[in-house]
């Protein structure tokens, strides 16, 4: 007879005690069971072999070997799974790591996992998942492999949206080529208009040089060559804008601008329109886009990280107070506010905008434009509107004394008052407003918040790379995590849906600072920006370079964007 050793009782005893666990109604089975089992082992058949031949099937065992080892075991992944989830791990990426996101609780998010043991596949979680904790439930290969064909269309939704507006990209250069061919030069002007717009470019370059007309459109904040023509191309296609712009066409030595709108596709447009002469003879011409459906934006669509997005929600929850924007020209300050208002506006709160100019129109609220020429400035402008009852006053920047005071006066009333302000980092912010002559302690009393920000372009899906980091290259960033095992970088020549950059779009990295007893105490004693800003890392800050890395751990940028946008933040 051949005796079962203590190891082989073991595997027996394991599979039937977290048999139990997953299903209670066979706890009567279980000594028959190991009996029957070990009978099949007596005539020279293996443990697990046994318990088969004793009518417990495979996918049971498999369950029932992970429960005893404190682990849920699902056969089915859910059918309803957040976007979000699916872009951080994209279902034909999760069928090669064998893991796949499930669920998010709070701050908890929940992975089914082929092998909870895989530390490869752990690290790669841990970094694409760096602000959750992670909770693992065990499922087979064969289940994920079913989830990842249920959400594929779901995830790629962004990529076939990419993949249209590379389509129509073509289809926009083979008639670029036609026009040129065929000396069309007035209708090219449309076309590259409707080329910025799909691109997604802020604004559209057309420059006068030696022997040639260079085009260029301002990608994610940076100016990237797109055409290349013969001078004599110049004036007509300017010629053709003026006319959108309504300007004078027969005037070319003086500085013109203007604005038209336009409608490319699904896209309402705002063309704003400067030209200027220059020294080769054909004048220069800058053309500004404003989609009007960027200004729709919530918060939750900029980019920001959830730890930012909360720590905002929570300022805007509250009654009273100033919230900044801040960052240099081009951050992106404007646009949060204005995702902020789109936010905090309902039927039963009345919102005032105060700007110059009033750039995107927004429904369900008043906005005011600034005419300087009839001595209506920001200040003369906020003392009207605050005896107009105004729940929520956006004050487009605050440049002086006058307007700052104002503000503040108005938000230690019970209005909220959302506005932007040139500061370098959020603990700068409460200091710059008390160099215009705001008394500390009415810095800290109005002051309910700064959110600091910078855009970090995002790398282009369809052609970023993978690569495994030097030490000193973090060291150089400053790289507060652990070592990652594999960082993203752009393509050297990127492809023809980033025009050759290696990005597409642009992230949030921020930091946001909420004033509290500890940090108004600290200012009206006098603190100064290095200590206000350490005690708001204490009180929960994380610094925006922090932020800029998160993004980087998770593969949607890369070290060299962090570094290029944060220098030496």
């Amino acid at each position: 007879m051949i005796e079962m050793s203590g190891a082989e009782h073991g595997v027996i005893d394991t599979v039937l005690k977290g048999l139990v666990r997953i299903r209670p109604e066979l706890g009567d089975r279980v000594d028959p069971l190991r009996r029957a089992a070990e009978v099949q082992w007596h005539r020279g058949v293996r443990p697990l072999r046994s318990l088969m031949s004793a009518g417990v099937d495979l996918a049971e065992i498999e369950q029932a070997a992970w429960a005893a080892q404190g682990y849920h075991y699902t056969a089915q992944l859910p059918d309803l799974i957040s976007a979000d989830l699916l872009e951080r791990l994209p279902p034909h990426e999760a069928v090669e790591i064998g893991a796949f996101a499930v669920g998010r609780r709070n701050n908890t998010v929940q992975i089914a996992v082929v092998d909870p043991r895989d530390r490869t596949m752990l690290n790669e979680l841990s970094t694409r998942f760096a602000e959750f904790d992670l909770e693992l439930v065990v499922t087979s290969a064969h289940a994920i492999e079913a989830a990842a064909d249920t959400h594929e269309d779901s995830a790629l939704s962004d990529e076939l949206a990419d993949e249209e507006a590379l389509e129509r990209m073509n289809q926009l250069r083979a008639m670029e080529i036609e026009l040129i061919s065929t000396n069309r030069i007035a209708e090219l002007a449309d076309v590259l208009i409707e080329q910025a717009v799909v691109s997604g470019a802020s604004d559209i370059h057309i420059e006068p040089e030696a022997e040639r007309c260079r085009v260029r459109f301002r990608l994610d904040g940076i100016l990237t060559a797109v055409a290349d023509h013969p001078m004599a191309y110049t004036q007509t296609l300017v010629n053709r804008i003026k006319i959108v712009a309504q300007l004078d066409v027969g005037d070319r030595r003086t500085p013109q601008d203007g604005r038209a709108t336009a409608r490319y596709g699904s896209h309402n447009v705002d063309l704003r329109v400067v030209t200027v002469p220059s020294a080769w003879g054909p004048e220069s011409c800058v053309v500004r886009l404003l989609d009007q459906g960027r200004a729709r934006d919530r918060l939750s669509g900029l980019g920001f990280s959830r730890e930012v997005r909360t720590r905002i929600d929570r300022l805007l929850t509250m009654h009273g107070g100033v919230v900044l924007a801040t960052g240099p020209t081009g951050s992106g300050k404007t646009t949060t506010l204005y995702s902020a208002l789109l936010q905090m506006n309902t039927p039963d709160i009345k919102i005032v905008t105060v700007e110059d100019p009033v750039e995107y129109r927004l429904p369900g609220m008043l906005q005011v434009q600034v005419n300087r020429a009839a001595d209506f400035d920001f200040p003369t402008a906020l003392r009207a509107i605050l005896r107009a009852d105004p729940d929520v006053l956006l004050v487009g920047e605050i440049r002086d004394a006058e307007t700052a005071q104002t503000a503040m006066a108005a938000a230690l009333t019970g209005q909220v008052v959302l506005a932007s302000l040139h500061t370098a980092t959020a603990a700068t912010s409460p200091i710059r407003l008390a160099d215009l002559g705001i008394e500390r302690y009415m810095v800290g009393a109005a002051l309910r918040g700064v959110i600091n920000q910078r855009l970090v372009r995002r790398l282009c899906r369809r052609c970023r790379v993978p690569y495994t980091p030097r030490r000193s290259e973090l060291d150089h960033v400053g790289w507060p995590f652990d070592r990652p095992d594999r960082l993203w970088a752009p393509r050297a020549d990127g492809c023809a849906s980033c025009w050759g950059t290696g990005y597409r779009g642009r992230l949030a990295a921020a930091e946001v600072l909420a004033m509290d007893d500890v940090l108004r105490a600290a200012l009206t004693d006098g603190a100064e920006p290095p200590e206000l800003e350490k005690i708001a890392v204490r009180r929960g800050m994380t610094p925006i370079r922090h932020d800029a890395l998160n993004f980087a751990r998770q593969g949607v940028t890369s070290l060299a964007e962090v570094e290029r946008v944060m220098g030496a933040t």
